[in-house]
């Protein structure tokens, strides 16, 4: 078709977008409460809430962040990229970890600028329960280092954590457990023998051409990049979370 010099002067025809916008501003009622509740009240609050605490808790240490300007760069990134994952999220285990990672960031810390963003990724990515499973294996080395099976660990874990903590949640199905303990094992945050015995009895022999299994060695370690995320996501100065001796 042959354009004709007066067609600038035709008003362009609504999009399916500006019909999409237009009916939403048009909309009354229930619906527009739940628009609002959906979309524009969390955002707005989970914003807000968000940043309200990490400025809260930057003035509570603000004694600490000495030569800020030096490390600046990085703490906008961290925050930024903190943010994006406390958006995501309305768990508070999860918020406060990341609160606590950008605090941690601002004072200084002797993880580089790769591990922080890093460990900001994997704080988006676990759970509470990861994060519970964790701790326990921080804190508890001699307890479970040298069990033969998941089921062992399992229970060794439950009694602690329910019957000493509390933690009720920890109560999971076995399949639940075993895919924390490889969630924390694909990221380097802890270590699970090949010859740890699979729930339902199921033996997992080390693979040909590895060296034969040892009885008295260790099964199960957290790792050091594991100890570095619990230091990373506790407040100071309860980064109070000690590495156990």
């Amino acid at each position: 078709m042959t354009a004709h010099k007066n067609d600038a002067l035709i008003p362009p025809q609504a999009t399916d977008s500006d019909k999409a916008l237009e009916a939403l501003k048009a909309i009354s009622g229930p619906v527009a409460g739940l628009v609002d509740v959906l979309w524009t009240t969390p955002l707005q609050k989970r914003h807000g809430d968000w940043r309200n605490a990490v400025f809260s808790a930057l003035r509570d240490h603000e004694s600490e962040l000495a030569n800020l300007a030096d490390r600046l760069d990085n703490v906008q990134s961290i925050f930024i990229q903190a943010t994006l994952e406390a958006m995501k999220t309305h768990i508070a285990e999860k918020r406060e970890a990341l609160r606590n990672a950008v605090l941690n960031t601002a004072i200084g810390t002797d993880l580089d600028d790769s591990e922080q963003s890093l460990l900001i990724r994997y704080i988006g990515e676990l759970t509470p329960l990861h994060l519970l499973l964790l701790k326990y294996l921080s804190c508890n080395q001699k307890e479970y280092g040298k069990e033969k099976s998941y089921a062992n660990l399992k229970g060794l874990y439950q009694k602690h954590m329910i019957q000493k903590q509390g933690y009720a949640e920890c109560d999971v199905p076995e399949h639940i457990f075993k895919l924390l303990c490889m969630d924390l094992d694909s990221r380097g945050l802890a270590r699970f023998s090949s010859s740890l015995e699979d729930f339902g009895g199921i033996s997992n022999p080390s693979p040909l051409g590895t060296v034969s299994y040892n009885q008295d060695s260790e099964t199960i370690a957290i790792t050091p990049l594991g100890h570095d995320f619990l230091r990373y996501i506790s407040a100071p100065p309860d980064a109070a979370y000690a590495e156990p001796s």
